[in-house]
């Protein structure tokens, strides 16, 4: 299964895809350390699904400042929605899960490229335009019966980190794409640990460090409010999560934390851990339940920061620069939206309704 589609600097121009409209508007401020292009995972319009649940019938290559479609990408046969997606670290390389329809348990890896048009269609010999590739991963990955939990894709786009499995039986896969092989962690079931699979497909529950040989997981204990995030060293022969990682964010260190935490990716720097949490605040005799953006120290454990905006039901870090201070956070508030955030300034981005997940 080969899908090939031309992208014109504005809009799809071939390739038998539907062509695609830009969006008007203009280029948000501040897109300095933000990747140009982004996928997003996309509904139909008329869909009853909320945002934070719906099933993905197509995905779209969009640019960041624009929102333009640039791309418009077909779920492959015989599958029939996407069920997640994540980015490498060079803006072209991305990998996509699909799945066939609730019953018959198929699902499949694919790797999605992007080659961007030429900076000079003179010496190109042709217009400006360039390709989007999507190709099928071995299906040996994934297990027949099994369900995909959360996927990471290292920086250099050649191995793929991914949980597998159905609570609490979740394992921690790693797939080398260009020889095919693999390895496999899990907690022994006397530690009492399991691996923490999340509602949301996108990038905020598994997470590498730039130097592609550290990978960031949460995981829950045997006690409520024990979740934790663990960094796990590739390089390491055994396949105990537990003995090959090591702790670098326990939520009992957050004060006033509720469930512990509802997604965490690390900065490419590994100095940083950026959690969601449920952070409870005493009002008199009544308790405000607020979610927040919380940065934690990997060296210390400690919270270094806390970056909160009101009247938000769901935070999803779907982007980090290399230190943390630029994400791209999506947020549902009176609706659904995607923005970069610097300190506590929100920018919003072109987004549309009709997304139900993004990588960069």
């Amino acid at each position: 299964m080969v899908v090939a589609v031309v992208l014109g600097s504005l809009a799809v121009t071939g390739g038998g895809a539907r062509r695609a409209t830009p969006a008007a508007s203009a280029a948000p401020a501040g897109l300095a350390d933000v990747p140009p292009y982004y996928v997003a995972l996309t509904r139909g319009l008329g869909d009853e699904y909320e945002p934070a649940g719906a099933i993905a019938t197509g995905a779209q290559v969009r640019s960041t400042a624009t929102g333009a479609v640039l791309a418009t990408i077909a779920v492959p046969q015989p599958y029939d929605f996407f069920g997640g997606i994540t980015a490498a670290a060079d803006d072209r390389t991305f990998v996509l899960s699909a799945l066939s329809a609730l019953g018959s348990q198929r699902i499949r890896f694919f790797v999605l490229h992007i080659d961007p048009a030429p900076k000079d269609p003179v010496a190109s010999g042709s217009a400006r335009h360039g390709r989007v590739s999507l190709l099928p991963l071995p299906a040996s990955f994934v297990p027949v019966g099994e369900g995909i939990q959360a996927m990471a894709l290292s920086p250099d786009g050649t191995s793929l980190a991914a949980e597998i499995g159905d609570w609490p039986d979740v394992r921690l896969y790693v797939f080398n794409l260009a020889t095919g092989t693999q390895r496999t962690c899990s907690f022994p079931s006397s530690s009492g640990c399991s691996l923490r699979s999340l509602p949301v497909l996108g990038g905020d529950a598994l997470s590498w460090t730039a130097d592609g040989q550290h990978i960031a997981f949460l995981c829950s204990g045997a006690s409520a409010n024990s979740t934790a995030v663990r960094l796990l060293d590739t390089s390491a022969p055994g396949t105990d999560a537990l003995a090959e990682s090591k702790l670098v964010a326990p939520s009992a260190a957050v004060a006033r934390m509720t469930g512990g935490w509802l997604g965490a990716v690390i900065t490419p720097d590994g100095r940083t851990v950026i959690g969601v949490a449920e952070l409870a605040t005493e009002d008199g005799p009544h308790t405000q339940v607020d979610e927040g953006l919380l940065k934690v120290s990997t060296a210390t454990g400690q919270v270094t920061a806390i970056l909160s905006h009101p009247n938000i039901d769901y935070h999803q870090v779907m982007y980090t620069n290399a230190t943390g201070n630029v994400l791209v956070v999506s947020r549902y508030a009176e609706s659904a939206n995607a923005g970069i955030l610097r300190a506590d300034t929100y920018t919003p981005l072109p987004w549309t309704a009709t997304t139900v997940t993004a990588a960069w």
